[in-house]
């Protein structure tokens, strides 16, 4: 498919390289670098008395048979295939008396590539000429229509004949322009002396351009700047990886992983934290038993750690012990009998009665004493015989 050509002469330069005596619509042409379907541009072809004429046609066929109220589609028949316009009817009518040449100063096609589809602007080859040195025109074979609105207006356009691209462009597209020597488009446009059949075979595409990679804005169909065809070098793969740091960064960086904020040599990522010999002070808020040292001591650097550091909810380090604990620390009661004499309890009671705390046990929130509750040191009163 050619979907996007580029038509930037002047009106004057149009008509000194057509060599066309009228111009029909002159007023409308605006060149451009970016010309889609929907956009007009000139077209040479046969008038009345035998003479090459130059008419500003829209790019993309509209047939004279479309419906009047129908939304009207420029891209649906921007091309067609030289193998089959004999037997489309679509095409085949504009064939016999409707042939054209459409003047253009190159066209662009699309490669895919590993960063997306890159855009190439493809030219003559031929020995520049005219203004700035721009190469010689393109002529493309072409059919066109006439269609009319609703309000009798007359609208003209064309489409652009394909076929397969020559092998030294293989690498790029499968399809490519009719382009026509000055001999060619001759009879091509010999409407009255060159039969369609000969007409077709006289359309044989030439390959003597060059091309180079254009910016991937032109992708777009709006834009519209004068240099979309200008030759582009995108960036090496290896431009993104680069650090973008200003000088002296690098090394600004290196030093401050090596200094901590005190100027001392970072050994890692983590906190070193090393066991502490001094035990929570906050275990029952009473005096540990040797047992229940040991038992803490094992628990490693990180249980004393959090004990330390204390828990959310739990009393302070130098907060009182509750009332609670406070009784369950006292001794138990002498048993009855008016001896006096202290009661002595089995070693298995003594440790159900004297329960450890766990380590990382999260301190119960002290709560004020319930008269009505009895205490846990109650149960171990006197008893009666």
């Amino acid at each position: 498919m050619c979907g996007r050509t580029r038509m930037a002469r002047s009106p004057a330069e149009v008509e000194r390289l057509a060599g066309a005596y009228r111009w029909t619509g002159r007023e409308r042409y605006r060149p451009t670098s970016n010309l889609c379907p929907g956009r007009q541009s000139p077209v040479v072809h046969r008038g009345p008395g035998g003479a090459n004429e130059l008419t500003t046609m829209h790019f993309g066929l509209i047939p004279s048979f479309t419906a009047k109220d129908e939304k009207l589609d420029f891209w649906r028949l921007a091309n067609a295939r030289s193998e089959s316009v004999a037997q489309l009817p679509t095409f085949s009518r504009c064939l016999a008396r409707r042939r054209c040449c459409v003047l253009i100063d190159g066209f662009y096609e699309w490669h895919a590539e590993h960063m997306g589809k890159q855009p190439f602007y493809q030219s003559s080859n031929e020995p520049e000429e005219g203004k700035e040195g721009e190469p010689p025109l393109l002529w493309l074979a072409g059919l066109y229509d006439t269609w009319v609105d609703a309000e009798g207006k007359e609208l003209q356009s064309y489409t652009l004949l394909t076929a397969d691209i020559a092998p030294q462009l293989g690498w790029l597209h499968t399809r490519m322009p009719v382009i026509l020597g000055p001999a060619a488009a001759e009879r091509w446009l010999d409407v009255v002396g060159t039969a369609p059949e000969a007409a077709l075979c006289s359309a044989n595409p030439t390959c003597n351009l060059r091309w180079h990679k254009v910016h991937p804005r032109m992708s777009k169909a709006q834009y519209a700047g004068d240099d979309a065809h200008i030759p582009y070098s995108p960036p090496e793969i290896t431009s993104f990886f680069k650090a973008q740091t200003k000088p002296g960064a690098k090394a600004d960086a290196s030093a401050e992983n090596k200094a901590g904020p005190t100027g001392t040599a970072k050994e890692s990522v983590g906190v070193k934290v090393e066991a502490s010999a001094k035990l929570p002070s906050f275990y029952c808020g009473t005096e540990l038993r040797p047992t229940e040292k040991a038992d803490a001591a094992s628990a490693g650097s990180g249980g004393a750690k959090r004990a330390d550091e204390g828990r959310t909810g739990g009393p302070r380090p130098d907060a009182a012990p509750s009332p609670k604990r406070a009784k369950a620390a006292e001794p138990p009661r002498s048993c009855g009998g008016g001896s006096g004499s202290a009661h002595k309890t089995s070693p298995k009671a003594a440790a159900s009665g004297a329960r450890k705390a766990p380590p990382f046990a999260s301190p119960k929130k002290a709560t004020p004493a319930d008269p009505k509750q009895r205490s846990i040191a109650s149960f171990f009163g006197s008893k009666p015989n």
